[in-house]
């Protein structure tokens, strides 16, 4: 019934996730309030009103990304090695990640340029392909979801 609404609310998981999150603790806050009050004990100073600052959402989109992206690339280095491809990824990692130059890696991994570069397009085309299957489960529009991904973990 939860996730029922959700669909039909229209909303990305995270956000209604989030949202839900946040009803939540301040339900709880209010009823642990209600109950100091009634009982006649003073709050404590260090009780502060929920909010869903701009900061505390960012971080929280931010943190989503990265565990987003962190899947997708266990997912695809993976495969790659049950398939025995483990110098594509460990190609892909070297550059991508690491930033190593393909001139810095040519001697190191004794591959040509143009072989570590469709070697790193092969992964990049398989961490699309995994990103966009993890992002279909948020709904809304896939190119957009994307970008922000790639705007957050930056």
């Amino acid at each position: 019934d939860y996730f029922t609404r959700c669909r039909a609310s229209g909303m990305r998981l995270r956000r209604w996730l989030m949202n839900g999150l946040l009803l939540h603790a301040r339900g709880v806050a209010r009823d642990r309030a209600r109950a100091m009050s009634r009982e006649g004990a003073p709050l404590s100073e260090n009780d502060e009103p929920l909010s869903a600052s701009s900061d505390a959402s960012e971080s929280f989109d931010r943190a989503w990304a990265l565990a987003l992206l962190s899947e997708a690339c266990m997912s695809v280095e993976a495969a790659l090695l049950a398939e025995g491809r483990d110098p594509a990824w460990t190609v892909f990692r070297r550059h991508a990640i690491d930033g190593r130059s393909y001139e810095a890696l040519e001697s190191e991994l004794g591959l040509r340029r143009q072989q570590m570069a469709d070697l790193v397009r092969s992964v990049t085309k398989r961490l699309r392909t995994r990103m966009a299957e993890l992002l279909d489960v948020e709904g809304g529009d896939l190119a957009e979801e994307l970008r922000d991904v790639i705007r957050l973990v930056r």
